[in-house]
């Protein structure tokens, strides 16, 4: 049997899928184009930067969320992202405990980046987007791909 080099170097250098660098932590992030990151400080939710750089990867901080199921829970103990269900005001808000305006349906997207869309699961928004306005998040009755939820990979 001949020994041939070339064989080798294919095999060292297979292609490999293509991923998210990192190991992957108990966070999720809210990111609205153009707008921010979904965030809570001193207890209240606004769109603005994130804290890559600021907190180590495995800490809580005010743009990591916690995904569970059907429910969105800020990672410092701000509340769960939650809206109107009476259907007056489409504005997105914090609560401090579960109920039926903090259940979400989540969409989960696969391709070369997963990502998750989110829509609100009852009452009158039932089916409408998570979408930015300036600094706050909204419901929008159109599908938004604005507003993806993402899993948090730390690097060290």
């Amino acid at each position: 049997m001949k020994f041939r080099p070339a064989v080798l170097l294919c095999f060292l250098f297979l292609p490999v899928s293509v991923c998210k660098a990192g190991f992957p932590t108990p966070f999720f992030t809210i990111e609205c184009d153009k707008v921010g990151v979904a965030r809570v400080d001193d207890g209240k939710l606004s769109l603005g930067a994130n804290s890559i750089n600021k907190v180590p990867d495995r800490s809580a901080a005010p743009d990591k969320w916690y995904v569970g199921g059907s429910q969105i829970k800020s990672s410092v103990g701000g509340g769960y992202l939650a809206y109107d269900t009476s259907g007056k005001d489409s504005k997105v808000f914090l609560a401090p405990t579960p109920g039926k305006g903090t259940e979400w349906e989540i969409v989960i997207h696969r391709g070369r980046e997963e990502h998750a869309t989110v829509r609100a699961a009852n009452g009158p928004f039932k089916g409408w987007s998570l979408d930015g306005r300036a600094d706050q998040l909204i419901l929008r009755a159109k599908p938004s791909e604005s507003v993806r939820v993402e899993r948090f990979y730390g690097h060290k």
